[in-house]
């Protein structure tokens, strides 16, 4: 699930590096919320077969999500490689904690303490999205506290 307003160039980056983990399965489902877009990012995510929430919320695209867990991504954010091998380790073990990517801004491992901040990337079980309420943002950060592991898997912006 992509969050966008104008990202055509940045949801483009996101989607490109995707698409391999659609073609193998990992990815069942690609959702964009769309805030108003006057650019190329409804097209740009039509063209990749995403299923457009358009002026609707996270949560509520998240509602409407037919997997058991749950990839939010920010545009602009582009999975470096091998990231599909720490994220199916993840599918497959508790399903009460979540995950989120670490940040790397030259494509090289980061020191421990940087990180994407949660709000930026998440995986979360749809069961604990639904345990703890739902929704989006800081509010579903605050109430996932304590239940987020960092990822083996980068992003770099």
């Amino acid at each position: 699930m992509i969050p966008t307003l104008n990202s055509g160039q940045a949801l483009s980056a996101t989607l490109a590096a995707l698409v391999p983990a659609a073609v193998d399965g990992l990815v069942k489902e690609l959702l964009v919320v769309d805030q108003g877009s006057t650019d190329a990012t409804l097209d740009i995510a039509d063209d990749a077969g995403a299923r457009i929430f358009r002026g609707q919320g996270v949560a509520d695209a998240c509602a409407a999500a037919r997997g058991d867990w749950l990839m939010l991504l920010r545009p602009g954010l582009v999975p470096s490689s091998g990231w599909e091998a720490p994220v199916a380790r993840h599918l497959g073990s508790d399903w009460a904690r979540a995950g989120c990517f670490r940040l790397s801004r030259d494509g090289r491992r980061p020191a421990w303490r940087q990180g994407v901040k949660g709000d930026e990337s998440l995986l979360v079980s749809r069961r604990l999205y639904d345990e703890v309420g739902g929704g989006e943002g800081p509010d579903l950060l605050r109430r996932l506290r304590g239940r987020i592991d960092r990822l083996d898997a980068l992003v770099t912006r």
